[in-house]
């Protein structure tokens, strides 16, 4: 399962090299983003948490939908993993847990119109599948 997903995550990250990149920032959880083009109806997001020792950094890698769009927002899903490359030194795994992600991309600046707010709740369960919480992100972001 764990080589599907990751192949599956490849081969779209490959194809959407000549597309255009979206970075974004949510300060109230100090995630980092950098998304291929999320105008598409496929992307791919993969994201940081900047506010933690080098070590206990969490890595998260999503695969989104956008099952509506409009001019003003963009609406979607996807699914996720998230991990630690780190965690295979200290012999522990490198997948932390599992996420699903809804979330709204709200282009609400006219003179700004590549610029959004980025609003997603996202329920996450752990790798061993016996703890789970709901999270939710607020930032802002740009679409090169």
């Amino acid at each position: 399962m764990k080589q599907i997903l990751l192949t599956l995550i490849i081969v779209v990250f490959i194809s959407q090299l000549k597309a255009q990149v979206a970075v974004s920032y949510m300060p109230f959880q100090s995630v980092f983003s950098i998304s291929s083009n999320r105008e598409n109806n496929i992307w791919l997001d993969v994201r940081a948490e900047t506010n933690s020792f080098i070590a206990n950094t969490n890595l998260g890698t999503n695969l989104a939908y956008n099952f509506k769009k409009t001019d003003k927002a963009n609406f979607y899903g996807g699914l996720g993993v998230n991990y630690n490359p780190f965690n295979g030194y200290q012999n522990t795994g490198i997948i932390n847990g599992y996420n699903i992600k809804i979330g709204s991309q709200i282009k609400a600046f006219e003179k700004l119109p590549k610029a959004f707010i980025q609003f997603e709740i996202s329920p996450y369960i752990n790798r061993y599948f016996d703890s789970a919480r709901i999270r939710t992100y607020l930032g802002l972001g740009y679409n090169f």
